[in-house]
């Protein structure tokens, strides 16, 4: 006769997803198993595994390229906003610098010294009768 053993073994229930038959498995095992994300085989050899499913794994990529690519836009936004920024301060800076120049223009046609101020009749003059022609207001320099 043979050899009666006793064994009381804690057990859980499974279904496999994927073919549908009931099994069972000792619960220290399947604890294992969901910690490690290791595959196991239900008894028909259907392949599973615990853990996220290969679905739910796609979704979590999919919202985080989503999330990245908001970043990039925002990203992208922000420089082009520096960028407008940075062109808008620059006219604003060639046409102070411009008007500057057409000032300086305009005292030299006058006869006035750019260094202090005076007033020379002889540049006047000079200017008057040598470069009759002369705009103070034309692009001179290609400022624009």
């Amino acid at each position: 006769m043979g050899v009666v053993v006793s064994l009381h073994q804690d057990l859980i229930s499974e279904e496999c997803w994927s073919c549908g038959i009931a099994f069972a498995m000792p619960r220290r095992y399947a604890s294992k198993l969901g910690e490690n994300g290791e595959n196991f085989y239900c008894p028909r050899g259907c392949k599973l595994r615990y853990g996220p499913s290969e679905v739910s794994k796609l979704k979590e990529e999919l919202a985080k390229a989503k999330e990245n690519a908001a970043k990039r836009i925002k990203w992208a936004e922000q420089r082009a906003e520096r960028a407008r920024k940075d062109a808008e301060a620059a006219e604003r800076s060639r046409a102070a610098t411009k008007g500057h120049l057409t000032r300086q223009r305009k005292r030299a046609k006058a006869g006035v010294c750019p260094v202090c101020t005076r007033s020379f009749k002889q540049v006047h003059a000079h200017m008057s009768r040598m470069h009759p022609d002369f705009d103070p207001e034309a692009d001179h320099d290609h400022i624009d």
